[in-house]
């Protein structure tokens, strides 16, 4: 399964990991994965450990749920490989995200 979405068992963070590749043939799939649980005072956890690659539709997908979300609410990218941390700052998503990279 390229996409899995875990709920903390308090309720206060949803943790999606992404396998493999984010591209538009996750799009409605991943949406689908906190759409339901759109509230302020919950925090979002995007886990790229173990992702290799992701296009201009997945940045899109990522710009779309911060959107939805508003500002105010915290969305962490983690785990992200070199390559996918330098793709993520060149576009300037760690001014609307929390990139943490991979543990070397």
């Amino acid at each position: 399964m390229p996409l899995r979405s875990v709920l903390s068992d308090d309720g206060s963070q949803l943790v999606i990991g992404v396998e493999d590749v984010l591209d538009s043939s996750l799009m409605d799939e991943f949406r689908k994965a906190y759409i339901d649980f759109i509230y302020k005072d919950m925090t979002y956890v995007i886990d790229f450990g173990q992702i290799e690659y992701i296009d201009i539709s997945g940045l899109g997908m990522l710009l779309t749920m911060r959107a939805l979300l508003g500002d105010q609410v915290s969305i962490s990218i983690v785990n992200c490989c070199p390559e996918v941390t330098k793709l993520l700052t060149y576009f300037r998503f760690d001014l609307k995200f929390d990139l943490h990279s991979a543990p070397a």
